[in-house]
Formats: C-alpha cells, sequence, structure tokens
C-alpha cells in the first residue's frame, strides 16, 4: 500500500485502525513499527468512532435518509451492529464477532 501511495504522488495520508490493532497484546508495537518503518501516523479510534464511519460509508451508498436500518460491519477483530433511523445514528454496539476472532 505504501508503494502504491509513493507511486500516485499523494499528498495527504491518514491511516486508521480499529479493533483488530486496538484489542491486540502486540498493537501497540504493530503501531510503532508501522511509524519507524513507513513513516505513517496512525489513529486509533474508538469503537463509536468505528461505527459512526461504518455508517457514513452505507448512508453515502444506500439512500437511509427515511429508514430504519440495522447495519452489520463485519472485520477482522470485530463486528459493529449500528441502529440509524431517519438518516441519524442511533446507536453502535461492538460485538465479539469477527472474520479473524
Amino acid at each position: 500500500m505504501k508503494a502504491l501511495i509513493d507511486g500516485h504522488k499523494v499528498d495527504h495520508v491518514e491511516v486508521i485502525a480499529t479493533s483488530a490493532v486496538r484489542e491486540a497484546s502486540n498493537g501497540q508495537e504493530f503501531i510503532q513499527l508501522v511509524e519507524a518503518q513507513l513513516g505513517l501516523h496512525i489513529e486509533v479510534i474508538s469503537p463509536e468512532e468505528e461505527g459512526k464511519l461504518s455508517f457514513l460509508s452505507a448512508q453515502r451508498r444506500f439512500d437511509l435518509h427515511d429508514q430504519q436500518v440495522l447495519l452489520l460491519d463485519l472485520g477482522g477483530g470485530s463486528g459493529e451492529l449500528i441502529f440509524a433511523a431517519n438518516g441519524l445514528l442511533k446507536k453502535s454496539t461492538l460485538c465479539p464477532l469477527a472474520a479473524f476472532a
């Protein structure tokens, strides 16, 4: 990924880590290694922020403004159940359900 970033001469990069890094026993070690070897700062986001970003992503793709929806964002380290109504995020809950649990 770093080679792609460099090859496309990207001006600004944000690296976001979610539950896989947040909950890993060596998560801080991983962050330090990435920063040292690639020069990329990693922001570890909260479960709430993770749910919010997942909802915003779904909302960009689907018209959710007048619906009640329950989204499941299944990732490598966790799953988030996200409830929204009328285009607004109401509740996001972290679940111990993951692709690589």
